[in-house]
């Protein structure tokens, strides 16, 4: 059962705390990719494979915006719609890491109708920090 699952409990904790209003597809998306909570308190999800993209591609997450890049291949990465400006940009950075980016190249973020500039971070370990595990 995906409720005694220790990482699926955190992340419904994690869930209520910042967010009472809990629709199907929020609690569907907490079955794929890995959830981030962010320094500014914004919440994202990085897709783990070709699965998790496809199941969180499909939700209706009303309270997320999909994080894009033209021509990159890699994870499907959202972000809470209310994020900071700070949120943003960290978390597009964390998208294009997850992606087959090259470190030392600039992309183009499409997040709703903003568009940041940004670079991968040199490895993924800088997200350990913010997963809800």
């Amino acid at each position: 059962c995906l409720y005694t699952m220790e990482g699926f409990s955190n992340r419904i904790r994690d869930f209520i705390k910042f967010d009472k209003n809990m629709s199907e597809d929020d609690l569907q998306s907490l079955r794929y990719g890995r959830h981030l909570r962010l320094l500014g308190g914004a919440k994202m999800i990085i897709g783990r494979d070709e699965k998790d993209n496809a199941y969180l591609e499909a939700l209706n997450l009303k309270k997320m915006e999909s994080i894009k890049f033209d021509d990159i291949i890699g994870a499907h990465s959202f972000i809470s719609k209310n994020a900071s400006k700070e949120d943003l940009e960290f978390g597009a950075r964390l998208a294009i890491t997850y992606c087959k980016s090259e470190k030392d190249k600039i992309y183009r973020a499409k997040i709703g109708d903003k568009t940041l500039d940004v670079s991968p971070f040199d490895n993924k370990n800088i997200a350990q920090t913010y997963f809800i595990k």
